[in-house]
């Protein structure tokens, strides 16, 4: 699906300095990717111009790419290059999305006292000049921070309120992106949600991809204990019948002197170890998929974020979200392709826990 690639003096896409259609501006190279975090994230793109004079933009211009009317990604040039290509010359770009740009960006803010994770996300975004200022995306994730001082680029800003997750039990992972929705803005907006597979973009079955699923029980423990209260005190043990058959043991030790913060602890690593969890790894797809109704689509418009539905997993299917996109268009002479980096979610309980002292019967 060729794409159409234009540039403007402005972030607002008022005044367009360049547009690459037609015989005298054509493409020869597309790709661009997105990612969580961040959503947009690079952009390169290359195209024949008759003579170097040609060269109208300059670092920092906007470049919008669409597929039919959609933007499907938008950012700032960061590196121009040219070379003598036949008669003419092949100019290449580079571009880099808000969420990378914001790099240069930062936040200089202090609470006092206990404050909201949206109220935090919200004055980082503040701080990035090239986004809407329409925030109605940003879920509140419930959990309240502080306090806090932040002096240093908006993109750790925002990191630092999505490692606590949201305020269920156990917490849902948290994820952030700016890029353009449905409604048709002009700017890029943010984006904050908690994690959810629900709603399915994508559907796929393995006779159509080189997709792989890991399934091992290597991190599978039904039969929990925590040490607590500086290793003087052990909670009794948590098991769980439904987990596999063998009895499969893991301690470990809390810094807590509380009983109840370490029965809570070893019910939260029960609940997200009594299981398997299949590990996918990256896969590719050429020129269209079934998206969730089941209606074929270009995979130009997939992008990280989006839910997909391997629907020949036994025995009901697999659902899991797309951690990374990375597209190349065909250009109309060649096969459009994705590479698709699906979501790599550890268990979370060993990011906020650690591990200590596993033993397995």
């Amino acid at each position: 699906m060729t794409a159409r690639v234009s540039i403007y003096t402005s972030s607002a896409l008022s005044s367009g300095v360049f547009d690459a259609s037609g015989a005298a501006w054509r493409l020869t190279a597309l790709n661009y990717s997105s990612g969580l975090p961040g959503g947009y994230l690079t952009c390169r793109f290359a195209f024949l111009i008759p003579s170097s004079r040609s060269l109208v933009f300059a670092k920092a211009q906007t470049v919008v790419v669409r597929q039919g009317v959609d933007i499907v990604w938008q950012g700032a040039i960061v590196n121009i290059g040219i070379r003598r290509a036949g008669a003419g010359y092949e100019c290449e770009i580079t571009a880099l999305g808000p969420w990378q740009d914001a790099r240069g960006q930062t936040l200089t803010a202090t609470y006092a006292s206990v404050t909201t994770g949206i109220t935090i996300v919200e004055a980082a975004l503040a701080a990035m000049a090239t986004i809407s200022t329409d925030y109605s995306l940003i879920a509140n994730p419930g959990v309240d921070l502080g306090p806090v001082t932040y002096d240093g680029p908006c993109n750790d800003v925002i990191l630092d309120v999505l490692k606590h997750g949201d305020s269920a039990s156990p917490p849902n992972p948290i994820y952030f992106a700016i890029w353009h929705t449905p409604q048709g803005d002009t700017l890029p907006r943010a984006q904050m949600w908690s994690r959810s597979l629900t709603n399915v973009d994508w559907r796929v079955r393995w006779a159509e991809t080189d997709l792989q699923v890991v399934d091992s029980a290597a991190d599978v423990f039904n039969n929990v204990t925590v040490r607590y209260n500086k290793g003087d005190a052990v909670t009794a043990a948590a098991t769980d019948a439904t987990s596999i058959a063998s009895t499969r043991k893991h301690t470990f030790g809390i810094e807590s002197a509380s009983l109840v913060a370490a029965t809570a602890a070893r019910d939260r690593f029960l609940a997200e170890h009594k299981e398997a969890l299949p590990m996918l790894q990256g896969f590719r797809l050429s020129d269209r998929c079934r998206d969730g109704g089941g209606a074929w689509r270009s995979v130009a418009y997939m992008r990280a974020g989006h839910v997909m539905l391997l629907e020949d997993y036994p025995p009901s299917g697999l659902t899991f979200m797309v951690g990374a996109v990375d597209y190349t268009d065909g250009l109309g002479q060649r096969t459009d392709e994705v590479s698709v980096t699906p979501e790599q979610l550890p268990r979370r309980s060993d990011t906020m826990l650690g591990s200590g002292g596993a033993t397995t019967q």
